[in-house]
């Protein structure tokens, strides 16, 4: 169940990096979002896979500079790994595209991934997995186990719903 929550902690705080992105590229708030609730899985997949990634780096006896280059690697292919995958699920539910990288990168061959944007994503997981998750991984210990198990339950009813066309009301 904890790496579960920290895909629905760091899908939030992707979120609202995502806002922050969309405040300063188009001047105004710009919401993009899918589901009813405040999350994009996508970034709390690529960022919880970069936190298994540097646990692996840490108990690595690779050189010190090759670990870190590998580890870079592995953040690349995990938050590409997500776009790919939220952007090509999305697709085949909807048939339409969630964003297109190819309108605002130049040299992109695909719309969902980018060498720029999910290169600067890795890095963003990787400093996120350095500085933040040291103190969301301590803050989660004051989580009761129910109020984890409901987010997570509520994500994945937000993603059903979202996708499976039900209305409640």
């Amino acid at each position: 169940m904890g790496w579960l929550f920290y895909v629905v902690v760091y899908g939030f705080l992707g979120y609202l990096l995502e806002r922050f992105i969309d405040l300063v590229y188009y001047g105004h708030l710009f919401d993009g979002t899918v589901l009813t609730l405040p999350v994009q899985p996508m970034y709390g997949i690529g960022t919880t896979l970069c936190i298994f990634f540097h646990l692996c780096y840490k108990k690595s006896t690779l050189p010190k500079g090759l670990s870190i280059a590998l580890l870079f690697v592995a953040a690349y292919a995990a938050v590409a790994f997500s776009e790919i995958s939220a952007h090509t699920l999305h697709r085949f539910l909807t048939g339409e595209n969630l964003w297109d990288y190819r309108r605002v990168f130049p040299y992109c061959s695909s719309a969902a991934t980018c060498i720029v944007p999910t290169g600067a994503f890795a890095l963003l997981a990787l400093l996120a997995v350095r500085f933040i998750h040291p103190h969301v991984h301590f803050l989660s210990g004051f989580v009761a186990g129910w109020l984890k198990l409901l987010l997570i339950i509520l994500v994945f009813m937000d993603i059903f719903f979202t996708y499976s066309g039900v209305v409640l009301l």
